[in-house]
């Protein structure tokens, strides 16, 4: 792997990093499914380190994402690039603002989402106590009805 990223690196040493960002995506979406394409990613991932540390998360979460050969391996090297690497580091502010926003907006939505189970469940609730009563009244108009009944068998 490291063959491969120096190779790389020393035949672009001048090369424009997009250009050579793009040939790294262009690898991985030609064999990085492959399960034997763990090099490839390996190598893009040091590069990166080395280039942009930003996308160095997001470039481990596909790349782990993949099956592919010596997984556990590379689990390993991410858990220890995470335990090494500063948070400020791994995300940009942007990234911090828009996770931000995003638990903002899912938090709104599960208030929402709960204050409408709990009038709901009220409602239900309501609706229980109401029927309840109502049965307890008929209830008593049967018993009601029976004792006037019996009080007047003996009259007959």
């Amino acid at each position: 792997s490291s063959d491969l990223s120096s190779g790389i690196n020393a035949e672009w040493k001048d090369g424009d990093e997009q250009e050579i960002r793009t040939i790294y995506q262009r690898a991985v979406e030609a064999c990085g499914q492959d399960y034997r394409s763990d090099k490839i990613w390996e190598a893009y991932v040091e590069w990166e380190k080395q280039t942009d540390k930003y996308r160095v998360l997001k470039l481990y979460k596909q790349f782990l994402g993949c099956v592919i050969q010596r997984h556990q391996y590379h689990f390993d090297k991410f858990r220890e690039w995470i335990f090494f690497t500063p948070v400020k580091d791994m995300v940009t502010m942007e990234d911090i603002k828009e996770l931000l926003t995003r638990h903002k907006v899912e938090a709104e939505r599960r208030r929402i989402e709960t204050e409408r189970k709990i009038k709901e469940e009220e409602e239900r609730a309501r609706k229980a106590a109401e029927e309840a009563a109502r049965l307890a009244e008929e209830q008593r108009k049967k018993e009601k009805s029976t004792d006037c009944d019996s009080a007047l068998i003996p009259l007959l």
